[in-house]
């Protein structure tokens, strides 16, 4: 009975829609434990199981997607898992394969990993570069900037769902990256599309993005522009449609249609305190890298003790800041188009001056040439003034004693030496008069020496707890035991 009941089950492809994740839970512990159940059949009841568990408002927002046929704008807050009601919704939707993802390039190996932490089948493959190979996944994750190179290909593929992470990318209507990927989605019939900003500063930039999703709610782009973007000829006889008129309207036919958006301030009652996420990113200077890290093994096995060792590792360290520096700034860009505060850390001057160099106009830096005096006030500007976007400090200087409770966003963009560091600079934001849900970001050179020294750091986490005095264990300790993964 449990053999064919099972064979049934495999046959149907039946999900979620009758079998729970603990139906499927014990299902396959029953059956388990009595050895009546093959490899093959394990196999499928553990692709019935979600393993993260949703909040009532996520369940609500793949609710929302289902009513839409899967089409729908997903506009909910940063920091309200819109991968994780995606992954959801196509978790209980086998049907829609296969799957493509467009996202920011600094978020490609993020989504790799979500996928990987939620779901227990497919093998996503990320695609890279400007020139196409074959393709072998039923799940493509891609970037928005090589969707151009990658179009033919993407189309000829035949993917039935769709979801386009940071949509807002594509809401220039003449930009090539804009018309590349709604040439490859126009014809897939599940669209999901997510953002924390859809309308920007303008209602005609929300054109492209509802037009890709819902073709039918908004047909002519004249009849919108006259409609919602106060569309006037100036002086010279020019149209101008850079305006706004029946937001109300506007946002009313959104949410009652395609579009769902919940502030972080409606759910508080749903979100942890604190949530900590590493995204791993991919560096623009491999070779470089590659170069540098074979001398730094060579140097670590050669040498009879490892007294420079830590001069050794900052400088491949930099090399990594160097290579990732592009998707950090790609990252940081989607708070600022969110109209999010956000603290930013990192372990030293030479990334502080690269900051300032991108965002000096509407940010604040708090360096160890100020003085306490000027610390102070960069912090009660940043506090203060809603013009000022984001704070940048390093680890040391911005660590201790500030609040920078404006902020529920953190962005550790380096991996320092050890866990108290970085906790002490995340803890300017979670104080108790945080009123906010607060989340922390690492972001992490894929495959460079930050993936190795993190968990080491992490695994210290225990003994720097038991110190009485608080002091960290000596970086020598940690060296060895990262060349020690060398080998």
């Amino acid at each position: 009975m449990e053999e064919k009941t099972l064979n049934i089950l495999e046959e149907f492809k039946i999900r979620e829609e009758l079998y729970t994740n603990n139906t499927a839970v014990g299902i396959l512990n029953q059956y388990t434990r009595y050895g009546k159940i093959t490899e093959r059949q394990q196999k499928f009841l553990n692709s019935l199981i979600f393993k993260k568990k949703l909040y009532p408002f996520q369940e609500e927002g793949v609710a929302f997607i289902e009513r839409n046929n899967g089409n729908a704008l997903v506009a909910d807050d940063p920091g309200c898992g819109k991968t994780l009601i995606f992954l959801n919704y196509i978790h209980k939707h086998p049907e829609l394969r296969p799957i493509l993802i467009i996202c920011p390039g600094s978020l490609k190996y993020n989504w790799l990993n979500e996928w990987n932490a939620c779901l227990n089948y497919g093998t996503p493959q990320v695609l890279e570069g400007e020139k196409p190979y074959e393709i072998k996944s039923d799940v493509v994750i891609i970037n928005f900037d090589i969707v151009l190179y990658w179009a033919v290909e993407l189309i000829m593929y035949n993917f039935k769902c769709v979801a386009i992470d940071e949509i807002h990318q594509i809401m220039n209507l003449t930009a090539k990256k804009t018309q590349a990927t709604h040439n490859v989605c126009k014809n897939i019939p599940s669209k999901v599309g997510m953002s924390a900003t859809p309308i920007l500063n303008r209602p005609k930039e929300l054109y492209s993005v509802v037009s890709l999703i819902c073709p039918g709610l908004f047909p002519n782009f004249m009849d919108f522009q006259l409609r919602y973007c106060n569309l006037k000829m100036d002086r010279w006889g020019r149209w101008n449609d850079n305006g706004a008129s029946n937001i109300d309207e506007l946002n009313k036919l959104l949410t009652t249609t395609v579009m769902i958006r919940r502030k972080k301030v409606d759910v508080l009652k749903d979100l942890p305190k604190k949530t900590r996420s590493v995204i791993p990113v991919e560096i623009t200077n491999r070779r470089e890298y590659a170069e540098k890290e074979i001398e730094f093994i060579k140097w670590g096995k050669s040498a009879g003790n490892l007294s420079n060792g830590v001069v050794k590792t900052e400088a491949l360290k930099q090399i990594v800041f160097r290579g990732k520096f592009k998707y950090i700034t790609e990252f940081i860009g989607g708070f600022y188009q969110a109209g999010e505060k956000l603290v930013v850390g990192c372990t030293n001057n030479i990334a502080i001056q690269m900051f300032k160099k991108e965002y000096g106009k509407n940010s604040v830096f708090c360096t160890k040439e100020m003085s306490a005096e000027e610390r102070q006030g960069v912090v009660d500007k940043f506090q203060s003034d809603s013009n000022i976007f984001a704070f940048f400090s390093t680890y040391k200087v911005g660590g201790v004693g500030y609040t920078l409770t404006k902020a529920c966003n953190i962005i550790l963009t380096q991996i320092g030496w050890t866990p108290t560091i970085h906790e002490q600079f995340e803890d300017r934001v979670c104080r108790i008069t945080q009123t906010r849900p607060v989340n922390v970001y690492y972001l992490v050179g894929k495959d460079t020496v930050e993936e190795k020294l993190l968990p080491l750091i992490d695994n210290k986490k225990t003994l720097f707890n038991q110190l009485v005095d608080g002091e960290d264990v000596c970086e020598q300790d940690i060296l060895q035991e990262l060349f020690n993964k060398y080998k």
